[in-house]
């Protein structure tokens, strides 16, 4: 029989080895097989705190930080290191900022003198949209002798509270800090980038994009991990990195503008998804070299995918434009994402010269209106559109003769009748003017201002 003292013993070297095991799956990115790793850890010897943090931190890299949060509690208890920052960052990740502001503040208020519970603060206050609160707690991490990533987390706030002038020095120095760490080096150029220093910008992403061995992949698995957990701001931050290393790439362009408009930051998301419409893979044409762009994130995409995305990008951008209360930019957007989507019919014509009309672009107006007319000669709306902007235009002949076919085709609708009358008597034709009044007066007998412009008709001799 082996003593229980040797098995104890062999419990504790197997965990170890678990632990060393499941360490190495997580640096080399491959957190579901770290987190089995840890889990295994943990049957060998339960409550291991190396194992209880990893396998947190684990879930939460993995996508999946429901199941971060209770091994992070346990963690907590035992007081094992990292273990309040594995478990706010896995109730961040699930949506849960309160809780983990409440974590983090209760670990400082407890003496925690870690710079990363201020991180933390300053993360959950960034997600919660309180630009002050999130800087004050990103500087208290800074002066605590903070790292190169929270270094450039300040920077990041300072950048988007438009306070380049402290933002620029915190992104130096954090690129120093982190000078052999893809994500600092990108999250450094992003803040360049955002305060218009295009040099600096330029050449830390270049450090970036020469460090980055999985071409920018953590930073999108955190970017998707904030953006499920409900935290915009936090996918902002990491999007905009990867579109600083990766401005070639559509893809990256297109998620920025779409989470800039969940913000409701109109400007940023119209100048992000114009861009995504010229660039890979979107954009389908060649550069000025005459070589084919291709966007690292997706290059295999199917005409069929290519056009579905391309109609959704100019659908947001319309929404962006509505936003900036630009009616004609709203407009065009809109129609360039229903031609997208491929041959639209006469009522998708008609919807769009609505759009137009409310734009204030006649011209426009009246060639969506045509176009629905030519799919569909009996759309009475169309024709009214049409006749009521001709007359605006002084287009007398096409004013009169789409508003007869709408009075062919409804002669009870009274608005029309009395137009259409009107016109014909500034033609002098008080026969037709008569005529187009009494049947349309039969179709709704007892309409006061038919019958009152019959009988001024009638006045004149007709």
């Amino acid at each position: 029989m082996i003593p229980l003292l040797a098995l104890a013993l062999l419990a504790c070297g197997g965990a170890r080895s678990l632990n060393k095991k499941a360490d190495s799956y997580y640096d080399d990115g491959r957190y579901l097989a770290a987190a089995r790793t840890y889990e295994r850890a943990l049957e060998k010897k339960p409550g291991e705190p190396h194992a209880l943090v990893g396998v947190s931190r684990s879930w939460v890299a993995a996508g999946q930080p429901q199941k971060a949060i209770v091994p992070a509690q346990v963690a907590v208890e035992k007081k094992a290191n990292g273990a309040v920052e594995a478990y706010a960052k896995a109730l961040i990740a699930s949506g849960r900022g309160t809780e983990a502001l409440a974590a983090a503040e209760q670990a400082i208020a407890e003496g925690g003198k870690d710079p990363a519970f201020h991180a933390l603060i300053a993360e959950v206050r960034l997600a919660m949209g309180d630009l002050p609160a999130a800087r004050t707690a990103a500087d208290a991490a800074v002066a605590g002798g903070g790292d190169g990533g929270d270094q450039a987390l300040a920077a990041w706030i300072h950048a988007r509270s438009g306070v380049c002038s402290s933002a620029m020095p915190l992104a130096s120095q954090a690129s120093t800090l982190g000078i052999n760490d893809m994500s600092i080096q990108a999250e450094a150029a992003a803040v360049y980038r955002m305060c218009g220093d295009r040099t600096r910008a330029e050449a830390l992403a270049s450090e970036a994009r020469a460090l980055a061995l999985d071409g920018g992949k953590r930073l999108v698995e955190e970017a998707n991990l904030r953006l499920t957990g409900g935290d915009a701001e936090g996918a902002i931050r990491k999007l905009y990195a990867l579109r600083t290393v990766y401005p070639e790439d559509g893809v990256y362009a297109q998620q920025l503008g779409y989470v800039w408009l969940k913000l409701r930051a109109w400007d940023r998301a119209s100048v992000e998804l114009s861009a995504a419409l010229k660039l890979a893979p979107f954009f389908t044409g060649t550069t000025v070299g005459g070589v084919q762009a291709v966007s690292a994130s997706n290059s295999a995409m199917t005409p069929e995918e290519r056009a579905r995305a391309v109609s959704e990008i100019w659908g947001a951008l319309a929404d962006a434009r509505q936003g900036m209360n630009d009616l004609r930019g709203m407009a065009s957007a809109r129609e360039q994402s229903m031609l997208a989507r491929g041959k639209p019919s006469a009522q998708e014509w008609m919807v769009q010269a609505d759009l137009w009309d409310r734009a204030r672009d006649p011209e426009a107006a009246i060639r969506a209106a045509r176009f629905a007319v030519e799919l569909d000669p009996n759309m009475l709306g169309a024709h009214l559109l049409c006749s009521r902007l001709y007359t605006l235009q002084g287009d007398l002949d096409r004013a009169i003769g789409h508003g007869r076919r709408a009075w062919e085709l409804n002669p009870g609708h009274v608005e029309n009748a009395l137009s259409l009358a009107k016109l014909q008597l500034s033609r002098g034709d008080t026969n037709e003017a008569r005529r187009v009044l009494e049947v349309s007066l039969a179709r709704v007998p007892g309409d006061k201002r038919l019958a009152e412009a019959l009988a001024k008709v009638k006045g004149y001799g007709g």
